[in-house]
């Protein structure tokens, strides 16, 4: 996505803003700043939508991920980036889509990240299913208990010291201890970009698109300040 770019020819574009606002010629900069800046938030919705084609992961999930630096009237420029961190999989498909509130405890969940693949329940080889969480803060996570922990998680000192916490655990409680709990994560949006030919797509699809998505946008910001100077 950074070998990605767009060129717009601002000066011209402006030159013609001011022509078409006429006396009004001084809001320009703003008209061409804001056209652009509902461009790139268009082209974010055009690029999550031939994501879906592949994942199964909603627009408005996808958009999100995308950082975006917005043009100024000084910086008539607009920056879609993607960081590459790995996505929650509650931003996939899943079912419930709700942590249960019920005292019989949760339900298990069922995951699918790819548009090919039906939703299934993670279940590890001790017989223990994925379940939907909420964190304090509010994230949503698909979670699992973890019991037993993972030999390579420690140093030697530190496994000897979990199972035996895990065994003075079940010596008083006869139970596991199922505090401990790993989330679960799906591909990154540049993973996504890079792997599905998403970036090929977008050049091919979209990309010719943009100049038709800035000058739709430009006429309806021209419309805006020339209809509410009329009511002034």
């Amino acid at each position: 996505m950074s070998n990605m770019f767009v060129r717009i020819d601002t000066e011209k574009a402006i030159a013609d803003i001011e022509a078409r606002l006429g006396t009004l010629y001084e809001k320009a900069p703003d008209v061409m700043r804001r056209s652009l800046n509902d461009t790139a938030k268009k082209t974010g919705r055009e690029l999550a939508k031939l994501a879906q084609e592949r994942y199964q992961i909603k627009t408005i999930k996808f958009a999100k991920e995308f950082k975006y630096t917005y043009a100024s009237k000084s910086r008539l420029e607009a920056v879609l980036t993607s960081s590459g961190e790995m996505l929650a999989a509650s931003k996939f498909k899943i079912s419930p889509t709700k942590p249960s509130t019920s005292k019989e405890g949760s339900p298990p969940v069922k995951l699918a990240v790819l548009a090919s693949e039906s939703p299934k329940t993670i279940t590890n080889s001790h017989g223990l299913t994925a379940f939907l969480a909420e964190f304090q803060s509010g994230h949503l996570a698909v979670v699992q208990r973890k019991p037993y922990g993972s030999r390579t998680e420690y140093t030697e000192r530190g496994w000897q010291d979990r199972q035996q916490r895990n065994h003075v655990f079940k010596e008083l409680t006869g139970k596991l201890d199922k505090t401990r709990i790993r989330e679960f994560y799906g591909p990154s949006v540049p993973i996504m970009l890079r792997e599905t030919g998403i970036a090929e797509r977008f050049i091919e699809t979209t990309e010719p698109k943009i100049h038709q998505y800035l000058t739709a946008a430009i006429t309806t910001h021209i419309n805006r300040e020339l209809y509410f100077a009329e009511k002034k």
